[in-house]
C-alpha cells in the first residue's frame, strides 16, 4: 500500500474526503482506492465512483481499523484540501489469526508526484 501511495500523480489526483479510505490516480494514470469493508482491507480501481466498484481485491483479513491522515509540509498540521497535502499517513490495525493479540502498522509517505 505504501509503495502505491508514493506513486500518487499529483495533489489534484488525490481524494481526501473520507478518513477510512484513500482514492488517487497513480503516475501511470491508474485509479486506486484503499478502504475497509467489514474486517477486510481492500484495494480497487476506483477514483470518481464509490470504492469497491471496479476490480475489488482483498489485501488482508482481520483488519479492525484503517485511518488515513493527510499532513502539510511541517508533518504535524492537518491538510484540509488536496492542494495542501504533503504527506499521507496510514494506520492499520490487524488482529492475529490465533488468540486475541493485535498489531498496529503505521507508515507516512511523501508521494513522488508532489514535487519538492
Amino acid at each position: 500500500m505504501t509503495r502505491e501511495l508514493r506513486g500518487v500523480r499529483s495533489p489534484a489526483d488525490l481524494n481526501i474526503g473520507t478518513a477510512g479510505q484513500v482514492r488517487f490516480v497513480d503516475m501511470n494514470g491508474n485509479a486506486v482506492c484503499f478502504y475497509l469493508t467489514g474486517t477486510s482491507l481492500m484495494r480497487s480501481n476506483d477514483f470518481a465512483g464509490a470504492c469497491g466498484t471496479t476490480n475489488a481485491q482483498v489485501l488482508a483479513d482481520r483488519t479492525s481499523a484503517l485511518v488515513f491522515t493527510y499532513l502539510q509540509n511541517d508533518g504535524l498540521t492537518a491538510a484540509l484540501t488536496p492542494a495542501t497535502v504533503y504527506y499521507i499517513s496510514v494506520n492499520a490495525q490487524f488482529t492475529a489469526i490465533q488468540g486475541t493479540g493485535s498489531a498496529t502498522y503505521r507508515a507516512t509517505v511523501y508521494p513522488r508526484g508532489f514535487g519538492l
